[in-house]
């Protein structure tokens, strides 16, 4: 695959990259349509010198004229077969040349994702809310929001404003106290932590949260994970292989509400597309924390700041 260095952001590699595409896409389909019109030069020639030569040799359908006529149709054969290895020569660079151009586009398969109904008109609210752990300051000040189906909220602030602890507390595990309120129904929730802790081999994590196992390797494919993995424990693979496991053990888990921590850490920016690509065809509920600024002006309906006490 060809290497290009595209100057800009990724709105800006995009589109570039779509009229790079559209550009290689049309020289491709003008390629091939020559190489088949090549292909059938060369076997219509091949066809004919060697029903040439079958004469030449004493075909019993066609009469020949003499040695002089011999020798005028060999040379007439020889020439038509180095016409037809010509043409198939042209033809096979040219199928070479559209293998190039196609290994150069890009094409990802969509993800999917199954965002399940509610008739709940509030799936999150939370009021006056601070969180601290023992011995400590609060790590925010109080915070209050509403989350409701197909809205996506962001969660924004500084580095150590306890973004994380925030979600880590709305799934149960966050280890201190809290002031405050948060109000939900019983809802079906898939989350996504910034930190992988998977362990086993894939079949197994199917299994254990009851997931479809070819969901999860179709979802791992069009994420790029590599066949010759999918046997491997999980906490054996890269920080982006673990990664991309947890990612996709939260899209196949249909949920009313989606809780995301950085989900674009160690996704390339196919991938990125990919997922953003997903979250605005599908609007699932989604209250997710990302930092990538592309992410954040495409994705959230909605954002909620928190404030760090200094």
């Amino acid at each position: 695959m060809q290497s290009t260095l595209y100057q800009g952001n990724f709105a800006t590699y995009e589109a570039q990259k779509s009229r790079q595409d559209a550009f290689e896409e049309e020289q491709d389909a003008r390629l091939k349509k020559e190489a088949a019109r090549l292909k059938s030069v060369a076997t219509d020639r091949t066809a004919w010198a060697q029903a040439s030569e079958n004469d030449k040799h004493g075909n019993p359908h066609v009469k020949n004229s003499g040695k002089q006529a011999n020798k005028n149709n060999s040379k007439l054969v020889a020439k038509m077969m180095r016409r037809a290895k010509s043409a198939e020569r042209r033809r096979d660079r040219q199928l070479a040349a559209t293998e190039g151009l196609r290994q150069n586009i890009e094409h990802i398969a969509p993800l999917t994702l199954t965002p399940l109904a509610t008739h709940y008109p509030v799936l999150l609210h939370v009021q006056d809310l601070t969180l601290q752990y023992p011995g400590g300051q609060p790590l925010f000040h109080p915070l209050s929001f509403e989350l409701k189906p197909g809205e996506r909220l962001a969660l924004l602030g500084p580095n150590g404003s306890g973004k994380s602890s925030l979600l880590a507390y709305l799934t149960g595990h966050f280890a201190g106290t809290h002031t405050g309120s948060v109000d939900h129904p019983q809802l079906k929730v898939s989350t996504l932590k910034q930190q992988t802790t998977l362990t086993g081999t894939l079949a197994d994590l199917a299994t254990d949260q009851q997931l479809n196992l070819n969901a999860l390797l179709n979802t791992l494919k069009k994420l790029g994970l590599p066949r010759d993995v999918f046997h491997t424990p999980i906490e054996q693979l890269s920080m982006g292989q673990q990664r991309k496991v947890a990612l996709a053990q939260s899209l196949i888990t249909p949920a009313q509400l989606f809780i995301w921590d950085e989900p674009l850490n160690y996704l390339d920016v196919f991938n990125q597309d990919q997922l953003l690509t997903l979250i605005q065809q599908t609007h699932p509920t989604l209250l997710v924390i990302e930092h990538d600024q592309h992410f954040i002006d495409q994705i959230p309906t909605k954002q909620v700041t928190l404030t760090p006490f200094s």
